[in-house]
């Protein structure tokens, strides 16, 4: 318990010689500590789940793991970060109407992928859009290279 501090000091008590009236451990003593314990327990997350209020920090190159076998891991090693699924499924990200890969912080990033349900799906250079998925097909902005094309009406 990492909250709980003891508030009467047990080892000096101890260390003083018998008949001394110092070395009695009063009810006072007991009643402060039992609250000090209850108060740093309460503050704990119950481990059938409860709600988490504040910041959750983890060190670098220790996991955040999902899954009975550790499946889902989420970590960072110093240098970079990682959304690792390392089971049999597969790894979905989900937006509830849109979802969007971007640099930097929100509001003012360069978007690098941005998928709308239902809709298109855009691909962005430097923050412009190059590529984006149509209800009849795709658009390109700017020039299009193929190293082959193979088949289809032009």
């Amino acid at each position: 318990m990492s909250n709980y501090v003891y508030t009467t000091n047990y080892l000096a008590k101890d260390s003083l010689p018998s008949g001394d009236s110092g070395k009695i451990i009063k009810g006072a003593d007991f009643d402060n500590d039992f609250t000090a314990i209850q108060s740093a327990i309460s503050s704990k997350l119950n481990k059938d789940g409860g709600i988490v209020t504040g910041n959750m920090t983890f060190n670098d190159n220790v996991k955040a793991q999902f899954g009975n076998g550790n499946d889902l891991n989420i970590y960072h090693t110093g240098n970079n970060s990682y959304i690792e699924e390392t089971g049999t499924g597969n790894l979905y990200i989900t937006g509830f109407d849109n979802l969007v890969l971007q640099s930097g912080a929100a509001g003012g990033a360069d978007k690098y992928l941005e998928c709308t349900a239902n809709g298109a799906v855009d691909l962005y250079y430097n923050n412009g859009k190059k590529l984006e998925t149509t209800n009849t097909g795709v658009t390109v902005t700017g020039e299009l290279v193929a190293t082959t094309i193979n088949g289809g009406t032009f």
